[in-house]
């Protein structure tokens, strides 16, 4: 088992590596339910399951082959040890959303996406507020006016669509180039099209019979 917190971040960074050219990695992200995030230096999200990160010096065939012998596993044996450093966080935060769309983002290039994943970064970054701004300040920064975008929800004294802003963080672009490519658009502009989107899709479903 890893001993410290660097050993699991050594190997979140192995398993991103490794990712891109092995086949079987590919294959087994459908089944990873619990993963291990690390903001790397460029200032991305690197992901990794909870049964690679948690071994010593993990590598792609000793995790195939672990999984192999028992593949309905998530990694629950190394969940006890892992829990030293790092904390899950919680899906409803500002971190959460932005940690579930950077996933889907990860994992996109394999075809999968991963809706009810448990994210975990090193503890002291979990403890952050829930998403912001609230409703209020959703609708002071996101309109809709049938002259501009086709009337497509975007953010306010821009030309900046919703979608357009959420389809730039799915593909991977961090917070920071999209403050830098578009600077007229602000970090709490961000956070309003998460919580505009993460409400949008909290609604009820209502089936006819």
């Amino acid at each position: 088992m890893v001993s410290n917190a660097a050993e699991v971040i050594a190997n979140i960074e192995k398993y991103t590596v490794e990712l891109c050219s092995s086949a079987n990695l590919q294959a087994r992200v459908a089944f990873v339910r619990s993963w291990y995030a690390h903001r790397a230096a460029s200032g991305d999200w690197l992901f990794a399951p909870s049964k690679f990160v948690g071994y010593l010096d993990n590598s792609a065939e000793k995790y195939i082959r672990d999984t192999r012998k028992s593949p309905a596993s998530d990694g629950g044996e190394t969940e006890s040890v892992l829990t030293s450093w790092f904390g899950q966080v919680d899906s409803a935060s500002r971190l959460g959303q932005e940690l579930h769309l950077a996933l889907n983002a990860f994992l996109k290039p394999y075809g999968r996406a991963n809706a009810r994943a448990r994210i975990n970064v090193a503890k002291g970054e979990t403890g952050l507020a829930p998403l912001a701004p609230s409703p209020a300040g959703i609708d002071a920064r996101i309109v809709s006016s049938p002259e501009v975008c086709g009337g497509r929800p975007r953010i306010k004294g821009t030309r900046m669509p919703v979608f357009d802003l959420l389809e730039l963080l799915a593909s991977g672009a961090s917070r920071e180039e999209i403050l830098a490519d578009f600077p007229y658009i602000s970090g709490d502009d961000i956070n309003a099209a998460i919580a505009f989107a993460a409400r949008a899709a909290d609604h009820r479903v209502i089936r006819a019979a």
